[in-house]
């Protein structure tokens, strides 16, 4: 069972950053430090990478579903289903919808933040806590460099270092499921 939801986090990790990758190839105008992730899955401007991004984060949202409903229970699973579907508000109302775009976007990050939080506080062994409370901060600080400093002005880059610190919290409670160890 651990493997099958070890298998089934990753792809829900996996999916979405590889047809991202495959959207940046696809992209020559795509700066990381000017850009959000976002840009790619823009369906007027840019449809065919918008195919490929909007793809990515949907398989992200089935293996997110498949992972809640088979190996996860209480707050794990809830908080995924959250990851999982506002996810996938991302790529419905895109880049195309303006301001709508960017709330769903702020949901899905402050779902993965959340994850974290519920971490610190479920997790039972002290080097997962301190990780995961060493990843909130980084959240918290680039976010906050983001947003009130401007730097860098694109959101590509606390983007993926947002996904980059929430990947091992997730797998983490993904194998575990019911009791961190």
């Amino acid at each position: 069972m651990r493997k099958k939801c070890l298998i089934l986090a990753i792809l829900a990790l996996a999916a979405p950053l590889a047809l991202i990758g495959i959207a940046i190839a696809m992209a020559p105008w795509f700066r990381f430090w000017s850009n959000a992730l976002s840009d790619l899955g823009h369906q007027v401007k840019h449809p065919d990478t918008a195919k490929i991004f909007n793809t990515g984060l949907i398989l992200g949202t089935i293996f997110s579903s498949l992972l809640a409903c088979k190996c996860l229970r209480g707050w794990r699973e809830a908080l995924v289903w959250l990851e999982g579907f506002s996810l996938t508000l991302v790529a419905v109302f895109n880049e195309a919808y303006g301001v709508l775009h960017f709330w769903v976007s702020v949901l899905f990050f402050l779902s993965l933040l959340a994850m974290i939080l519920a971490y610190i506080i479920a997790a039972n062994s002290m080097v997962p806590r301190l990780y995961a409370a060493v990843a909130l901060v980084i959240y918290a600080v680039i976010w906050y460099l983001h947003f009130v400093k401007g730097v860098p002005p694109g959101a590509a880059i606390p983007e993926l270092v947002s996904v980059a610190l929430y990947a091992p919290v997730f797998i983490h409670a993904s194998i575990v499921g019911n009791g961190l160890g």
